[in-house]
């Protein structure tokens, strides 16, 4: 007979496995792996929370609440149905039922990051600035590296007129996550708005330097001297890491990523053309060529690579009413772009968990 720590542990497996399939066939398809779940294990308070977490991203916010009030009659002492229940009441603009949920999940647990940050999300809607401030130093007093308190800190400095407190938050943040393009991008924006351009441009360089072989930090720094107007002192480290021993030929096309972005489109088209004539999936290709005419203010060309790239991967193309918003060739073009591109990675991922 199975125990309950066995039971536990294999719907902890299984909720891996709907996390997989979240990623690669969307919220839909995670939702019925999770209602699988719960038929065989129809007391697991972790499950309806992963239910409650999945149909809040389908925007059903009040199913989702049903699902975290059943994980919460299931565990009375937990508090982490009672924070997810904050966090979609808070999605629904419900600010008294969300303070409500958090309030509670702090007196069954004081050291709740994540219901102490809810709560601190509340004071700064109020514009109750000192007690979110207090708030977000106890979480960062409880852990160190949770960004979301910083960043949080940075809002509520950036409200409150204090740009430079913003800006230092902010750096503490980017160091951390080199991926994270809205860290990055709020960062330009203050630094831009003091009039920092250069301080800014060092303090990406310098990151680049204390870690140079990581692509991502390489690929910001690129993306900030274009932002800065210097997007040509970024295209020689990218360059250095696909040429050394530990590159790759993925880099390559970040190579090209970067001469795009910094206007080299002639030099890009080049590598292009080299790549073509590899393994490089025509997908791609397209999808760069595509990059190419969009930077060289040819929207029209840009839309017929993507399309292409679209049509490469059996994808269909971009709904038609969404493309009809679009204000003009450059809105359609960037709408395709970013169409493209998901649908790219779309098959990527599709490819790789067929090969696994």
């Amino acid at each position: 007979m199975a125990t309950s720590t066995d039971s536990n542990a294999s719907v902890e497996a299984r909720l891996r496995e709907v996390r997989q399939i979240l990623k690669s066939e969307g919220p839909a398809e995670a939702e019925r792996a999770t209602i699988e779940i719960l038929k065989d294990e129809p007391k697991s308070g972790p499950a309806f929370i992963g239910l409650a977490r999945i149909l809040s991203m389908q925007k059903r916010f009040d199913d989702a609440v049903r699902a975290a009030e059943k994980a919460k009659n299931l565990s009375p002492l937990e508090s982490d149905p009672l924070v997810m229940i904050g966090f979609i009441r808070l999605r629904q603009k419900d600010n008294d039922s969300a303070a409500a949920a958090f309030s509670e999940a702090i007196s069954l647990e004081p050291n709740s990051e994540r219901a102490l940050l809810g709560a601190a999300v509340l004071k700064t809607k109020d514009e109750s600035y000192e007690e979110a401030e207090e708030l977000c130093q106890r979480v960062l007093s409880i852990n160190p590296e949770l960004d979301q308190a910083r960043e949080l800190l940075a809002r509520i400095a950036a409200q409150k007129g204090d740009k430079a407190a913003a800006i230092e938050q902010l750096k503490e943040v980017a160091k951390r996550k080199p991926e994270d393009g809205r860290t990055t991008k709020a960062l330009m924006v203050l630094m831009m708005q003091e009039d920092r351009k250069e301080e800014m441009v060092k303090f990406f360089r310098d990151d680049v330097a204390g870690d140079p072989n990581n692509m991502a930090r390489v690929l910001r720094f690129a993306r900030v001297a274009s932002g800065a107007g210097t997007p040509e002192i970024a295209v020689d480290a990218i360059h250095a890491i696909a040429e050394s021993d530990s590159g790759r030929p993925s880099d390559e096309i970040r190579v090209i990523d970067a001469l795009i972005v910094a206007g080299q489109l002639e030099e890009a088209e080049e590598k292009i053309a080299e790549l073509a004539k590899t393994r490089v999936p025509p997908p791609l290709v397209h999808q760069l060529r595509g990059d190419i005419a969009f930077k060289a203010g040819k929207p029209e060309e840009a839309i017929s690579h993507y399309k292409q790239a679209c049509a490469s991967v059996r994808s269909s193309g971009l709904d038609a009413a969404e493309e009809k918003e679009a204000e003009d060739d450059t809105a359609r073009a960037r709408l395709w772009r970013k169409h493209s591109g998901m649908q790219i990675a779309t098959a990527i991922r599709e490819l790789r968990t067929k090969r696994s």
